[in-house]
């Protein structure tokens, strides 16, 4: 019989084991006992008799330990806690912007004992709202009755990575959450970084947010789910590059970030789930983005972009970025990569400072000029951008600096990148252009021998030499009515940068049935014909005036670029972007043109010719300036050319070489 201790057979009718010496009491039958199969073995200290029982004790075991986990760990892996760092500026004091999202963030919609929304605010000279002071910085925490103060700190600056490290370091602290986003509300600028305090007038570059993350307890090891940047212009490699460390996932803008002071994009907040990766944060704030542009801007009048990078494929698309720039010799090519520069859409145009382009399309459009095949980049930069939102065909979801129109900042942001640990020979690369470009001046553009010649009313050539064909990197041109009260100032009536060049080189206006004016009252209006790659559109500018508020009303009447839909038989204004100064940030404020009864066109006239007689670009604006008003109801507009409305017309082409230099040529008169 078998021993029960130790399992070998032994003689039948042995009392004690020969083996082990262990009694034999109830022990297992020999193997050759032929009523094996009947014998009972529930007294057998074997732990599993087969695969089965083994297999069905395993799969329990995991049950229970799932079991374990979601019941009895829940804060580690199914909680959250969003950061919301928040400078209002004049987003805020003048339309409102920012109160209107945080009021659409819904306590009601919101797991609030695993999610926690927290924000911290300062830097504005005004809030619309009753809960957030403008004499102090505070931190608040969404509770089911709202937005709470949890802590108060005197005006300290936004714009200084010690106050941007201490509020996520408190959050960090005092919110123990398994998941973490951060949110940066204000306006941006490319790589001159975001948040623009209005009290110190500092703002939070590149090296601050570098600074503020390396004291943060976010690394490499313990990442930020997502980070979100609702600002105007961060969209750019750069700053994913610096934020790889520290966030799974960047959600950012190539272009101009919009809003109006009655939508609520940041109400995505109310559709998160404690499972979403920063993956679905970025998703979800695309798609409330996307509702809110169908809203205000349904005619598609503004360029817009919003993009989800994965950092995690950073490190690749520079490493293949820096394959391919060094593989393209700048000395031989400069003449047409600065042409290509010059023909590629470029984000934030209504400045000329930050000089950023779309990274796919810099990489395509130069692609011939590089030793280095760029699919494998290409491919990258797909993989990177797994989600992105544009109604721009040149846009795909990552931008690059390639300094080229911001003459004031090419210094400044060149230098920005020696501080940067960013793409040697990318960085090498531009330094090359720029260096390039600051060459000796073309002595091209003397214009002494040009031919212009108006060959209809609507159509004026000018016959380029072919040195300067081949300098010409960029064009525009301007016509101009001569006032009548007034003769020796002049009124600009279209501005275009879309004039056609010939392979020969002659080149032309396209102003057609561009021309608007006023039916009614036949008043030319001063339209600006913009084509950035692919986007296209047509402006004056306009005071317009709130129904809802009186004359003594601050925000009674807004100055505004107005921006006319022509794609139809009719024309109308589609959308109203607020006017800032040239020397302002870039704004993205858009207005309810409902809201508005009455709406007054102006047109400055100008002094253009020199002491001496000649034309001149550097405009001596007279004191004056026409214009007409009425109800936006009432008011109708039409196309019209040239040929069909009386007056003086001149017409003048502004030309810039390859080195970025500005020329403009004699002044023709044509018209009637």
């Amino acid at each position: 019989m078998i021993c029960g201790n130790c399992h070998k057979e032994n003689k039948e009718g042995s009392t004690f084991c020969s083996f082990c010496g262990s009694k034999l009491i109830n022990n297992i039958p020999s193997t050759n006992d032929s009523a094996i199969n009947n014998t009972n073995y529930q007294n057998v200290k074997k732990p599993f008799s087969n695969k089965k029982e083994l297999i069905t004790f395993g799969l329990i075991a995991v049950i229970l330990i799932a079991i374990i986990l979601v019941l009895f760990i829940p804060s580690k892996s199914r909680s959250r806690t969003i950061m919301m760092y928040i400078v209002g500026s004049n987003l805020e004091y003048d339309a409102g912007i920012v109160t209107s999202e945080l009021k659409s963030i819904d306590a009601s919609k919101i797991d609030l004992t695993n999610t926690n929304v927290v924000i911290y605010t300062g830097g504005t000279k005004s809030w619309k709202n009753d809960f957030i002071s403008n004499e102090e910085n505070a931190i608040f925490e969404l509770t089911s009755q709202g937005f709470k103060k949890v802590k108060t700190y005197p005006k300290e600056n936004m714009g200084d990575a010690k106050t941007l490290s201490e509020f996520i370091n408190y959050v960090y602290n005092n919110y123990k959450t398994g998941k973490y986003d951060l949110v940066f509300y204000d306006h941006g600028g490319a790589l001159d970084g975001a948040v623009y305090d209005d009290f110190s007038l500092d703002n939070l570059s590149l090296s601050d947010f570098k600074t503020a993350m390396e004291s943060s307890p976010f690394n490499k090891s313990n990442k930020l789910e997502a980070i979100l940047f609702r600002t105007c212009l961060n969209g750019t490699l750069e700053v994913a590059n610096l934020f790889s460390s520290y966030s799974e996932y960047i959600v950012f803008s190539e272009e101009i970030s919009y809003g109006r002071g009655d939508e609520n994009v940041l109400s995505f907040v109310n559709n998160l789930t404690l499972e979403d990766t920063g993956r679905e944060f970025g998703y979800k704030f695309l798609d409330s983005y996307k509702r809110q542009m169908e809203h205000i801007d349904s005619f598609g009048t503004a360029g817009v972009t919003y993009s989800v990078v994965d950092l995690s494929k950073i490190d690749k698309v520079i490493s293949e970025l820096n394959k391919f720039t060094n593989g393209i010799d700048i000395k031989t090519n400069y003449n047409e990569i600065s042409k290509v520069r010059a023909s590629m859409y470029q984000y934030g145009n209504t400045s000329k400072t930050y000089d950023t382009v779309d990274l796919y399309s810099f990489v395509s459009k130069l692609s011939k000029y590089s030793s280095v095949d760029s699919k494998d980049l290409l491919d990258a930069i797909n993989e990177a951008v797994i989600r992105n939102y544009t109604n721009l065909e040149e846009s795909k979801g990552l931008s690059i600096y390639f300094p080229y129109n911001g003459k004031n900042s090419r210094v400044k942001y060149l230098n920005v990148y020696k501080g940067l640990d960013f793409a040697d020979n990318y960085f090498s690369f531009i330094r090359s252009f720029y260096t390039a470009q600051n060459e000796s001046k073309s002595n091209a553009f003397s214009f002494d021998k040009n031919e212009m010649v108006a060959d209809s009313n609507d159509e004026i050539t000018m016959q380029l030499t072919k040195d300067q064909h081949d300098k010409l990197s960029y064009a525009k041109y301007i016509v101009f009515k001569r006032n009548e009260e007034h003769p020796n100032y002049y009124q600009p009536i279209y501005i275009s940068d879309d004039p056609v060049v010939s392979d020969d080189g002659v080149i032309s206006t396209q102003i057609k049935n561009n021309l608007i004016y006023v039916k009614d009252k036949n008043h030319l209006l001063n339209i600006i014909h913009t084509k950035n790659g692919s986007y296209e559109t047509f402006t004056t500018g306009a005071i317009l005036y709130d129904k809802t508020l009186d004359v003594f009303d601050k925000a009674y009447n807004r100055s505004v670029d107005l921006y006319f839909d022509l794609k139809g038989s009719d024309v109308k204004p589609a959308s109203a972007k607020v006017r800032y100064d040239a020397d302002e940030r870039v704004e993205g404020t858009l207005l309810d043109l409902d809201i508005y009864n009455y709406m007054e066109t102006y047109l400055f006239i100008y002094k253009i010719f020199d002491d001496k007689g000649n034309f001149t670009l550097d405009f001596e604006s007279s004191p004056e300036h026409t214009g007409v008003g009425g109800s936006l109801d009432e008011l109708n507009f039409g196309k019209t050319s040239l040929k069909e409305v009386d007056g003086e017309f001149y017409v003048a082409f502004v030309l810039w070489d390859t080195n970025g230099e500005r020329y403009n040529s004699n002044l023709m008169k044509v018209g009637n």
